[in-house]
């Protein structure tokens, strides 16, 4: 082999070496480790903590205002995001999360959230109508004829405020859950959750 094409195949197997070394590694992480830190989004630790504190605001709050009996049932109907930055996979998460809080709170069942896209769906209704009488019917009505009717509707609201200093920045993450009667469409309790970041430029 001429000793320039072997120079060129030797240098060719470096940088495929180099490549492979410098691949992504990935473990499994213990349960007593804590969560990594978003560098310049909220990232799962920020959300955590806000469904945590929120959902519990809320649900123990409301449900010591309740009369005894059956559960309600709730119509979880949607994550808003007012946030500067894009939810991308965090928003299932978050409804995902919020849902199991209300399978797992003894004064709520949680209408199936398939149940809740299809009847959306079905009807072309979006969130918003909900806060019309006529679409809260319309919703209300379909849900029935299948044997549920949601006492309230759940709406999770995230939001952020920016502050910017000298080669640092602090950026505060709000979650709000909006409580609503499903009959009135009056708010009958609502919780705000906060987690400030703090990230360096």
């Amino acid at each position: 082999m001429p000793v320039a094409r072997l120079v060129g195949v030797t240098a060719l197997l470096a940088l495929l070496l180099m490549g492979c070394s410098s691949a992504p590694k990935g473990r499994i992480k213990g349960a007593d480790e804590e969560d990594l830190v978003g560098k310049n989004r909220a990232g799962g630790a920020t959300f955590r903590m806000l469904i945590a504190e929120s959902t519990e605001k809320l649900l123990d709050g409301h449900a010591r205002d309740l009369r005894p009996g059956e559960p309600f049932y709730v119509a979880f109907v949607g994550v808003e995001n007012k946030t500067v930055e894009e939810l991308r996979d965090s928003r299932e998460a978050i409804y995902e999360s919020i849902d199991t809080v209300l399978v797992n709170n003894a004064a709520y069942t949680p209408v199936s959230r398939r149940m809740v896209d299809h009847t959306l769906k079905l009807h072309d209704i979006v969130p918003e109508d909900l806060f019309l009488a006529a679409g809260r019917d319309l919703f209300r009505a379909e849900l029935t004829k299948q044997g549920i009717t949601p006492d309230f509707l759940l709406w999770c609201k995230l939001s952020t405020m920016s502050t910017f200093g000298e080669n640092v920045s602090q950026r505060d993450y709000q979650m709000t859950l909006d409580l609503v009667d499903a009959n009135s469409g009056l708010t009958v309790r609502k919780e705000t959750a906060l987690v400030s970041k703090e990230y360096l430029d």
